[in-house]
């Protein structure tokens, strides 16, 4: 579970957790939820095909927040739950 990982952290502007591989999160709820400030992420390894509950884990994240991911599969997941998004794919690792 990686619920709350990051909610409420105002303070954090950019956040690099490239190496973090997910492949048994399953529970991810307001995850980055509350992180006003947050301009960019890069998630270059995280995958979420076994996410069952990703509840608010993106609200109130800033208009524009940039977000480098893994792959086009990983892109569409996190597009469908961030609207105001600009999300690049990488090359998978």
């Amino acid at each position: 579970s990686m619920n709350n990982m990051f909610y409420y952290m105002y303070g954090l502007r950019e956040l690099d957790i490239r190496n973090f591989e997910t492949p048994k999160l399953t529970t991810m709820n307001y995850m980055f939820a509350y992180s006003f400030y947050l301009s960019s992420i890069r998630m270059d390894k995280a995958s979420f095909e076994n996410v069952t509950s990703s509840s608010l884990s993106f609200y109130s994240l800033p208009s524009g927040v940039s977000i480098v991911t893994r792959d086009d599969t990983t892109k569409e997941w996190l597009q469908s739950r961030i609207s105001n998004a600009n999300i690049v794919t990488v090359a998978e690792l």
